[in-house]
């Protein structure tokens, strides 16, 4: 870098930066001279000057570098303050708003300029200074509070003072006072008017398409990564762009045939939920008819069988009493029969041989007595016997019992002995050895208590040697633990040290991720302190008693989020008013649509409800109308007149008579037979037929009403200029339009009255939209402050875990020190203990006879339990033994009472015996006396008594058959009656059934089933066609199950087409008769059926979709073909110029090297046929002479990018995507041909081919285009122009050399640039003058340090800042109280640069 030099200075231009004086122009063209900023940023005040138009900020990141670049270039070129095409990386997140009120300002006036100079042919200087100012107040959250613009020859610090009193700067009245109307513009699109003709000399129009050039040289690190493709898209987007004004027209224009296909797609969608609700409705008809006819048919068929059911009863009752009459003879001869036997039995019971018959059965039966005690006593005898044998078989068996019992006892005593001789207790159990003999449980409980107190001293001892082994082995343990706990310190002090290592770098990390978060935050903007004290509070992260980041970031925000809360509240409010009031207009312009004659106004006192059944009268404005001849004017004003005097909407009956007293209306009756004026209502008015007031009376009335004349005492006159006279009251009034009178003056009105609110609809949606785009943006913001606040969401986790972890080591550290210490302690108080657990055994064990040792103690213990469990059994076996002795002596007493008890039944067996013997010789003596004569009376007697029991039995038959047949009679004569009565029920059900199915005729449930209707009025051809229904409908089920659920889902349409039938055209209404569901549509007052009202629709949708189609042709034909055909047919025309003047001056410019770049602009080879088409007839004539074919591929053509721009719609407003739809630079491509010499062929320049060169020669051949592309732009434009590019570390990447050629690109190409940089200064030999600002940003200091360095292509020179000034109480662009009243009530949009752009195509 060559140094600074403070040798003579031969460039007058340059010794006037350096004498701090204002800067002279050098060229005859316009160029930059100064660029200032006031109130931007952190910018209070600045000025940076340009050397031979170029300038370069330079500064790390940070340093304000790109801010001053963004809120300037390109910006005051078009005056756009939209925060997409300010921010360099096209964010929308940073408003210019935000850029004002920067460091916590509420309100600011902030001014960006430029100023550019020039020398003229006569060798004088002209300058034109452009730019821009700007309010913003902290209240006002949506935007700006106003801006303006300005163009004016006069020099800033010069001619022009930017600042007021008190160094407040100028706002905007008070700089159109200075500058007056003519350089002070209110709008970016006149301000874009005056620059493009002032300083550029062309369009407006033209001037959209180079900024748009010129923000995509702006783009960041132009030249990093810069590959062919790449530039070819470059030079493709400097293209003009197709026109924002016309694609909003055509936007607007395709949103209103939206909305008209939107209202056709409601239409069709209605009636889908009608065919749907309908296709329902049909189902549960055929099933409610199906049931019906069927329950008709069975009722029939129910009739006829009660018919023949009762024919059949009558003929079985008729039977049944002849067989009873059968009967009841029958039974009279059985019962003479009956009473004939019992009168020959008695006779033969009173004959001599039947007492001798009672002698012999007596001593039968004592016989029969005698053999029945035998038999017992025989028995008895048996029994003794074997009780007797028993007895002695049980005597033996105990005996037998006895004996092993005694073996038993005798070898478990000898096992106890041997047990005993092993225990202390040997001397003891001898002592009681006899004993367990004779009382074994005295002799056990002895003993036991000897054992239980051995074992006590013996447990008392294990307790002890057990306590003696744990005292060993705890410190046996606890020397083991010493030795872990010694390792487990050492790891510890390790894991400690690593801990505190890892945090630190958590920390470190943490606070990097801040500083970057804090520098990405578009909503949450910190300032420099409060970054620091983030960052600073980091290592605190984790402290139990300090903030988490998450409660610090919400506390920094609060004040945001309570900002954008208050915004939202405010908007909702407001919309939900618009709402409301919307509500209301649509509910009146119901009202209104629904009503056939409006009313005139309401009076103010009460009256009654003049509702439809009114049967008395009605109003008189309902009973005229105006002779034809009554100018309008006229009417109007007699109208008028007529409502003012209470006339018009006065009460008339039919007879011209008063109501009741009582009643509250204001009457107008018929007047009497005399006084009736001359002129009168009659002359100008006459009655209308009405079905309740004849005309006579209207004629009267209007006859007895003078008409203008006000002097003629009548007690009324009404005037046709508008005046009135009722009794002693006069007026006068006006009207515009007749609005009552007459049945066309009521729907004039009922028209106009739709037409104004239709109106105001439209006005409230269009503030409805704009309210939910202002809230969908507040919520967005909102949304994107929650984002970047859920960004640092549980950020500091790693720090506060990384923290808890340290503390956790160190606390572990700590811990197991004092555990280690514990450890030590224990271990020696563990041996202390062992020691004196062996002491306290050995002085119990020794004098009680026990071995101080645990293995002879449970030696001994063992032993006893040996000794305890043979006493047991010895115990048991002893009482055993006891036991089977007393059982032999039992047995022995038995044996001898059962040979006792044999004896005597041996003694009762013999004496029976002798009785039955002595019987038996009794009766067969008796019976060889009196034998013979007794059997024959007796055989005698038993066949008479037979026969009388026969008949008997017959008789008793008898009676049992004629209780049935009495009761089959009955039963007979009941189901007569009943199938009389079950007739008439069968009768009543089928008439009915037949009336319940003429009703589903007369509903329409026929029609919707699709059956035959009734042909006749009897009711068998209602049957007759019931029965066909039912053939008709057999596939339709018709169970209860089937039609409920038809029925539900009958229901669930309803409801779906109750909630899906939107706005008040159509408003179904269902009703109940009986059990069926009846549903009716209402259209405009009238009820129609179901399919009556899909009729109804149909026909609307043909007629909208004829109406639609028209539409659609006329905005294809004459917008899309002509209006967008032909500016996409300029456009092409325009861009083939400027890639055609880009070649030109490429062949003018070629590489170091000698290379030669061309551009083809050409189709796009990948686009699809459609595209080539369009592009093929767009290229040639104008749309209006294209071929009929032609014109019809390019309207699909057309209209099929429309429409995929509106079904491509996300986020973005779908005009977003109707642009990138139609940007017909996209459709065809920049191909860059090179050539290495003159004589040298044109070949594809590629990415391969292009890495051959040198670092410097590919970037000079890749940048060279997009410099030769903004200077072809300017090639357009007048001499005198500037040829301004701006750009953003564009030569990022490249070394210090090749930046020198590229900037000698510029140089050659006649550039004036501004360079925002990281590192270039700018001083390379090719660059001939240049003006360097060094930028510097402290984090503890508001503001930007300036250094500016001129380079005049050899040496630097320093420039004084004359933005160090010594006056301290200059405070330019703060706070200050606003005592301008006229600028408080001003009301500016400030939508941040949302101005249209007025990009029409004007040619230059």
């Amino acid at each position: 870098m060559t140094q600074e030099t403070d040798e003579a200075v031969t460039d007058p231009a340059l010794q006037q930066l350096l004498d701090n004086e204002l800067p002279i122009p050098e060229r005859h063209r316009f160029q930059p001279l100064r660029m200032g900023l006031i109130g931007i940023w952190e910018y209070e005040e600045q000025i940076f000057h340009f050397y031979g138009g170029r300038l370069i900020l330079r500064g790390h990141n940070g340093s304000g570098k790109t801010k001053a670049l963004e809120v300037t270039s390109p910006l005051l070129l078009d005056g756009i303050l939209q925060a997409r095409r300010l921010d360099p990386f096209g964010n929308a997140a940073r408003p210019m708003r935000d850029n004002l009120l920067y460091g916590g300002h509420a309100q600011r006036i902030s001014y960006v300029w430029t100023e550019y100079g020039r020398v003229t042919d006569a060798g004088e200087h002209e300058f034109l200074t452009v730019g821009i100012g700007m309010r913003a107040l902290e209240t006002k959250k949506d935007g700006l509070r106003s801006k303006w613009f300005f163009t004016t020859p006069q020099r800033v610090g010069a001619d022009l003072s930017l600042y007021g009193p008190n160094r407040r700067p100028h706002n905007q009245a008070e700089l159109t006072a200075i500058l007056g109307e003519d350089e002070v513009h209110t709008s970016a699109k006149d301000y874009r008017k005056a620059l493009a003709r002032q300083l550029f000399g062309f369009s407006a129009g033209r001037l959209a398409s180079l900024v748009e050039l010129l923000l995509t040289l702006r783009r960041p690190k132009l030249s990093e990564d810069l590959t062919t493709d790449k530039l070819s898209l470059l030079l493709r987007d400097g293209l003009p762009p197709v026109s924002g004004l016309l694609l909003e027209d055509l936007a607007g224009k395709f949103d209103e045939l939206a909305r008209e296909r939107e209202d056709l797609k409601a239409h069709i969608e209605d009636k889908q939920h009608v065919d749907a609700f309908l296709s329902a409705y049909c189902r549960l008809a055929r099933r409610v008819v199906h049931h019906e006819a069927r329950s008709l048919v069975m009722s029939g068929k129910a009739c006829a069988g009660a018919a023949h059911n009762q024919d059949t009863k009558e003929s079985d009752l008729a039977s049944a009493r002849r067989r009873a009459s059968t009967h009841e003879d029958l039974r009279q001869q059985l019962d003479q029969r009956l009473k004939a036997l019992d009168a020959q039995i008695k006779e033969l019971n009173s004959r001599p041989e039947m007492e001798e018959h009672g002698l012999l059965k007596a001593l039968q039966e004592q016989k029969t007595q005698a053999e029945l005690l035998l038999e017992q006593a025989t028995s008895r005898h048996a029994q003794a016997l074997a009780d007797r044998d028993t007895a002695d078989d049980e005597l033996q068996a105990e005996q037998e019992a006895l004996q092993t019992a005694a073996f038993q006892l005798e070898v478990a005593e000898q096992a106890v002995d041997s047990r005993a001789a092993e225990t202390a207790l040997h001397v003891v159990h001898q002592e009681h050895r006899d004993q367990l003999r004779t009382q074994p449980q005295q002799a056990r409980s002895t003993l036991a208590g000897h054992v239980q107190a051995r074992e006590r001293l013996l447990a008392r001892a294990a307790t002890l040697a057990a306590d003696v082994t744990r005292a060993r082995e705890r410190v046996d343990a606890a020397q083991e633990a010493c030795a872990r706990m010694l390792e487990r310190l050492d790891e510890a002090k390790t894991t400690s040290d690593h801990h505190e290592a890892h945090l630190q770098q958590q920390i470190r990390q943490l606070q990097a991720f801040l500083v970057d978060w804090a520098e990405r935050c578009q909503q949450l903007r910190l300032s420099e302190s409060q970054l620091a004290d983030l960052t600073a509070a980091v290592p605190a992260f984790g402290d139990d008693t300090g903030p988490t980041l998450a409660e610090l970031v919400i506390a920094h925000a609060q004040h945001v989020e309570t900002a954008l809360a208050d915004i939202l509240a405010n908007q909702q409010a407001a919309r939900k008013e618009l709402q409301r009031r919307h509500q209301e207009v649509s509910e009146e312009r119901d009202h209104v649509a629904a009503q056939k004659d409006a009313p005139p106004p309401h009076p103010l006192t009460p009256r009654r409800a003049r509702t439809p059944d009114l049967d008395d009268g009605a109003p008189l404005w309902k009973l005229l109308e105006f002779h034809p001849s009554l100018p309008l004017q006229q009417q109007a004003d007699l109208e008028a007149a007529l409502l003012a005097s209470g006339i018009l909407d006065a009460w008339v009956t039919g007879e011209g008579r008063a109501l009741s007293a009582d009643t509250l209306e204001a009457i107008l009756p018929a007047p009497g037979p005399t006084g009736r004026p001359e002129r009168s209502l009659a002359n100008v008015l006459r009655p209308v037929e009405h079905p309740l007031v004849p005309a006579a009376v209207i004629q009267d009335l209007l006859a007895s009403i003078a008409l203008d004349d006000p002097e003629g005492g009548h007690r009324a006159n009404i005037g046709t200029d508008g005046t009135w006279h009722i009794g002693p009251v006069y007026g006068r009034t006006q009207g515009t339009t007749a609005a009552y009178i007459g049945a066309t003056a009521r729907a004039a009105e009922r028209q106009r009255r739709l037409a104004v609110l239709d109106h105001e609809l439209g006005e409230l949606h269009s503030q409805l939209t704009a309210a939910d785009t202002g809230i969908a943006d507040t919520r967005r913001r909102r949304d994107d402050l929650d984002a970047e606040r859920r960004e640092t969401r549980n950020k500091d986790h790693t720090v506060r875990e990384a923290r808890k972890a340290r503390d956790g080591a160190r606390a572990a550290l700590k811990q197991l020190d004092q555990d280690m210490h514990q450890a030590r302690e224990e271990q020696q108080a563990q041996h202390d203990a062992w020691q004196a657990t062996q002491r306290i055994l050995d002085d119990f064990a020794s004098p009680r006879g026990i071995q101080p040792d645990a293995q002879a103690i449970q030696n001994e213990q063992h032993a006893l339990s040996l000794y305890t469990t043979s006493l047991t059994e010895l115990f048991y076996l002893a009482q055993e033994h006891l036991r089977r002795t007393e059982a032999a002596a039992r047995c022995t007493r038995r044996l001898t009472t059962a040979q006792k008890q044999l004896g005597h039944r041996e003694s009762e067996v013999t004496q029976a015996r002798t009785a039955h013997v002595d019987l038996q010789e009794r009766l067969e003596v008796r019976q060889r006396h009196v034998g013979a004569s007794v059997d024959k009376v007796l055989a005698e007697l038993r066949t008479a008594t037979h026969e009388r029991d026969t008949t008997a039995t017959s008789l008793d038959r008898n009676h049992e058959e004629g209780k049935k047949i009495s009761e089959h009679l009955g039963a007979l004569n009941q189901a007569v009656t009943g199938a009389r009565l079950e007739y008439d029920e069968a009768n009543s059900a089928f008439r009915a059934a037949v009336k319940d199915y003429r009703r589903l005729e007369t509903h329409g449930y026929l029609a919707l089933a699709a059956v035959n209707t009734i042909d006749g009025q009897d009711d068998e051809a209602v049957h007759a066609q019931a029965r066909v229904s039912i053939d008709q409908l057999a596939a339709e089920p018709c169970s209860d199950t089937a039609r409920n659920e038809a029925r539900t889902d009958a229901d669930s349409a309803y409801r779906l087409l109750q909630n899906r039938l939107t706005g008040p055209d159509w408003r179904p209404r269902a009703q109940y008769d009986g059990t069926l569901f009846l549903v009716t549509l209402v259209h405009n007052g009238q009820s129609h059926s179901v399919p009556q009202a899909q009729d109804i629709m149909a026909n609307e949708i043909h007629s909208r979709q004829g109406f639609l189609g028209d539409e659609e042709r006329e905005l294809f034909t004459e917008v899309l073909l002509g209006r967008l055909g032909d500016h996409l047919r300029r456009r092409r025309a325009e861009a083939a110029s400027l890639i055609e003047r880009m070649n030109t001056l490429l062949k003018k410019v070629p590489t170091s090297s000698g290379h030669l770049l061309q551009l083809i602009w050409e189709p796009d080879p990948k686009q699809d046929p459609g595209v080539l088409a369009a592009l093929k007839a767009l290229d040639g004539q104008s749309t209006e002479h294209l071929a009929d074919g032609a014109r019809e591929q390019l309207i699909h053509f057309l209209v099929d990018r429309v429409e995929h721009a509106r079904q491509s719609e996300t986020s973005a407003d779908w005009r977003t995507h109707l642009k990138e739809a139609l940007d017909y630079r996209a459709w065809s491509r920049i191909r860059i041909r090179h050539k290495a010499g003159p004589d040298q062929k044109w070949t594809d320049q590629s990415d391969q081919k292009h890495r051959r060169g040198s670092g410097g020669e590919q970037a000079a051949a890749l940048q060279l285009p997009l410099f030769v592309a903004a200077a072809a732009h300017y090639a357009g434009a007048a001499p005198t122009a500037p040829r301004p590019i701006y750009l953003d570390e564009a030569f990022a990447g490249i070394d210090a050399e090749m930046r020198g050629r590229c900037m000698a690109l510029l140089t050659h190409l006649d550039l004036d640039f501004v360079l925002a940089s990281h590192d270039e200064w700018g001083f390379h030999k090719e660059v001939p003058k240049v003006a360097t600002y060094q930028l510097f940003r402290h984090k503890g200091l508001p503001g930007v340090l300036t250094t500016p360095i001129l380079w005049d292509g050899a040496e630097r020179h320093a420039l004084p800042d004359p933005a160090l000034r010594q006056d301290a109480t200059a405070e330019a662009g703060l706070d200050w109280e606003d005592d301008d009243e006229d600028l408080l009530d001003e009301e500016y949009a400030d939508d941040d640069g949302a101005d249209e752009e007025d990009t029409d195509d004007e040619e230059a």
